[in-house]
């Protein structure tokens, strides 16, 4: 077959589906939905497994470095399994310090500002009043306001959407399924990365030219590179923040 006959049919045929598409849109769009919903496990999985994959690395690289000036060197695998578990034990005490550390911190903060609101006030009103601003109707408002009772109704709104929001998490059986379904191949990914990434680049090299292939390696190593660069930038300075 010439080269022109076969870009014809594949216009021809590209035309028809599209219009087949479009005159039965609903059902496209149903059957998109369900195959959505049939891979979403894979995809929050990957991406799951994408950001563990930054500390796992990094402990990995430790370890390795650490266990080379001993004779007796353990299984590449043993030292995967390990970063995996000291990964995940990381995320967990990240996880704890933040609600134990950071909600009370919050609510300190939100105390002191109000105290700080109760002593400035008085001031700022003589100060406008000094400069021939009525301020009258201000401290009508702000006599009438309990600042304490407005932290409280925020935090009670925060709670309430919050529990709102687990129990409609936790009524739905779909999303059960698709966060565990996530979490194990997050778990399978991260830890057969290396395998999977050997036979990832292998069918992309079988089946694309050398120059797309080559073009597609170099946008994943740009792009895992500059991800993992970013976390980590991120995560340091939420840590100086967090020591600040």
């Amino acid at each position: 077959m010439e080269e022109k006959t076969k870009q014809s049919l594949i216009v021809v045929a590209a035309g028809v589906t599209l219009f087949a598409a479009l005159m039965n849109f609903s059902a496209v769009l149903a059957f998109a939905q369900r195959v959505i919903a049939l891979v979403l496990p894979v995809i929050v999985g990957a991406i799951l497994a994408l950001f563990i994959s930054v500390p796992m690395n990094g402990i990995e690289k430790r370890l390795r470095k650490l266990l080379s000036r001993r004779k007796r060197r353990p299984p590449d695998r043993l030292i995967t399994v390990v970063s995996f578990a000291l990964t995940l034990l990381c995320v967990a005490l990240v996880l704890v310090l933040a609600l134990t550390l950071l909600i009370p911190e919050l609510v300190k903060s939100c105390r002191s500002l109000y105290a700080q609101l109760q002593e400035v006030l008085p001031r700022w009103a003589v100060t406008l009043k000094e400069a021939g601003i009525d301020v009258e109707w201000l401290k009508e408002k702000l006599s009438g306001l309990s600042w304490e009772q407005v932290v409280q109704n925020l935090s009670g709104s925060i709670d309430a959407i919050a529990s709102n929001a687990m129990g409609a998490l936790s009524s739905t059986v779909s999303v059960v399924v698709t966060v565990v379904f996530a979490v194990i191949i997050s778990i399978y990914i991260s830890l057969e990365r290396q395998m999977l990434g050997r036979h990832a680049s292998k069918l992309v090299r079988a089946y694309l030219k050398p120059a797309h292939a080559e073009g597609i390696m170099h946008f994943c190593g740009l792009f895992r590179q500059s991800f993992a660069s970013f976390l980590t930038g991120q995560c340091a300075e939420a840590v100086i923040l967090g020591l600040l």
